[in-house]
């Protein structure tokens, strides 16, 4: 649940910058998707339905941050 947390509040970041509502960037069932899988690179985030390359490309490093932050080791 924490992953989830922290990728909700990345989103929410994303989203005020951009100054668009937080679903634009991403719904929360992808959100689910990465906490779950927890992809380490792009290959694994476009793996995950909701995720397309625009997504990857614009966010994806962001939410590979927040993902990597929360792998133990």
């Amino acid at each position: 649940m924490a992953l989830f947390d922290a990728l909700r509040a990345e989103r929410a970041r994303i989203a005020e910058a951009a100054s668009v509502p937080a679903y634009v960037v991403l719904h929360d069932s992808t959100l689910r998707e990465i906490a779950r899988a927890r992809p380490t690179d792009h290959a694994g985030l476009l793996r995950l339905a909701g995720i397309g390359s625009v997504k990857a490309e614009k966010y994806g490093e962001r939410l590979l941050s927040v993902v990597r932050e929360h792998i133990p080791g």
